[in-house]
């Protein structure tokens, strides 16, 4: 028998292994499987998790199989099988598989921890929260479930008392990062910046989120006069035109400030207040360098709270000489709303925060309105593939930069954009901007509110439940409609 090791583990991704007691581990029962089918059992569900390791991914889904039709109430076959399937997207399955094992195995907490956060996943949320009650009775202190059960209290809006959770999950385990990455992040969204914003620098110890290598040293607060600051970019372009705002400040404390960033932004960026010199991503440092800084850690080094926000806006304009492409207007128009519906496709959350074009039909008949695609990367091609380009007007091809999307922007009336660099774009240029919300948004848009101290012409509109994007849009529609009666 292999060697002795846990018996639990959690979803996603993990494992539960074989325990090393054979026939006379708890998840075998005196019934009608004799001594001989528990033993093979224990045997198939080693064989299925070496399968697995290996990368045998439909050799494993056999074996598991097969060792629960040999032992029935085999919990931790149940849970690795249904840890495989949800990772299929088998969701329904998943959920199911770890129902019959709660039904059948004996008590186990990690059973219906790992059946609430699929349930959590699936947005059924009164069941994962009965799920994880029985969890919670089972093993109340254990981190792993405290965490999942967190999350799900984030998710349907209860932050305090998630973050309240969270903190006891850490208190047991005090190195986990993912557990200090997604309380910062819930804190962020209740809008505690002070905690928040110090412990979101726990993100470069995240895979996803990690930096690269820098030779000079990564600056932490230090007096900066006369020193040279290098501020790089870490992560999307809606993050970064979020953030700009701050370099004037690090300036004012004397720095000589270097921004570098990718070639999208450099045109848009040429010349912004703060900025001593404009460096391309990748390109070699043209001097001495005394510190580094990525982006997002300068609202923490500079001290920033929810209430300091700099909210001034226009932060951005069209470079000069920079029209972009045109922007006609038929006759009638009252009110030319330009649409970005998809972000960046490899964001974590892409797909809640991202809406089928379909959603965007709700506009197309609204008398006196003319629509203007601004959509970029594949989901651009909705637009052909959906019959769209019938309603809308395509202003993807002619934006080669942010810089030509600027000036597109200025000539529309109002824009309608997903979570993505579109609608950031829109408010540092302070154009009128409906902002459709998924039900759990990134930290930035916080909870409840129509409105956000960061841009003050957006007005957001959230789902009242998860995946309801008809219902965000007939009140995007609506709110239009009272803009065209007011200009009429």
């Amino acid at each position: 028998m292999p060697s002795p090791s846990p018996a639990h583990r959690f979803a996603p991704g993990s494992l539960s292994q074989p325990s090393g007691e054979g026939p006379t581990s708890p998840y075998s029962r005196e019934t009608g499987d004799s001594a001989g089918n528990a033993a093979a059992a224990h045997r198939t569900f080693a064989e299925a998790i070496a399968e697995q390791n290996a990368g045998n991914i439909a050799g494993a889904l056999v074996l598991y199989r097969r060792a629960i039709e040999l032992n029935p109430y085999h919990g931790e076959a149940h849970n690795n099988l249904a840890i495989l399937l949800n990772a299929q997207g088998q969701e329904l399955a998943s959920v199911a598989c770890l129902r019959r094992a709660v039904a059948l195995a004996p008590p186990s907490a990690v059973l219906y921890a790992n059946l609430g956060h699929f349930l959590r996943r699936m947005g059924r949320y009164d069941e994962a929260a009965a799920a994880f009650a029985q969890a919670l009775e089972l093993a109340p202190e254990l981190p792993e479930v405290l965490y999942r059960y967190g999350l799900l209290l984030d998710e349907i809006g209860q932050s305090e008392r998630a973050i309240g959770v969270f903190d006891r999950a850490i208190a047991a385990s005090p190195d986990n990062v993912e557990m200090l990455w997604t309380r910062a992040c819930t804190q962020l969204r209740a809008g505690d910046y002070e905690r928040g914003l110090a412990g979101y620098e726990i993100r470069f110890r995240r895979k996803e989120t990690a930096l690269g290598q820098f030779t000079m040293p990564m600056w932490a607060g230090e007096p900066v006069m006369h020193r040279t600051i290098l501020v790089h970019t870490e992560q999307g372009f809606g993050d970064t035109i979020q953030l700009i705002r701050l370099l004037p400040m690090l300036a004012a404390r004397g720095a000589r400030v270097w921004f570098s960033c990718p070639s999208e932004l450099m045109r848009l960026m040429a010349g912004f207040p703060g900025i001593d010199r404009l460096l391309i991503h990748g390109a070699q440092m043209p001097g001495h360098v005394d510190y580094h800084v990525p982006l997002l850690s300068l609202p923490y080094w500079l001290g920033l709270r929810l209430e300091s926000v700099p909210a001034a806006v226009p932060y951005l304009a069209p470079p000069r000489g920079v029209s972009g492409p045109p922007v006609p207007r038929p006759p009638g128009t009252r009110l030319a709303v330009g649409i970005a519906w998809a972000g960046n496709p490899k964001q974590a959350n892409d797909a809640n925060r991202s809406m089928s074009l379909e959603h965007f039909f709700a506009l197309s008949d609204l008398p006196g309105v003319a629509l203007y695609s601004l959509q970029k990367g594949a989901r651009a091609g909705d637009l052909a593939a959906l019959g769209f380009d019938t309603f809308v007007h395509d202003l993807g091809p002619g934006l080669s930069d942010f810089a030509d999307t600027t000036a597109v922007m200025m000539q529309l009336d109002l824009i309608v954009s997903v979570c993505s660099a579109p609608a950031h774009l829109a408010g540092a240029l302070g154009r009128p901007t409906f902002v459709p919300l998924t039900f759990k948004p990134h930290w930035l848009w916080m909870r409840e509110r129509e409105d956000t101290p960061w841009y003050p012409t957006l007005r957001l509109f959230r789902q009242e439940k998860r995946g309801d994007w008809a219902g965000v849009m007939s009140r995007v529609r609506a709110a239009i409609e009272v803009m065209c009666r007011e200009r009429s």
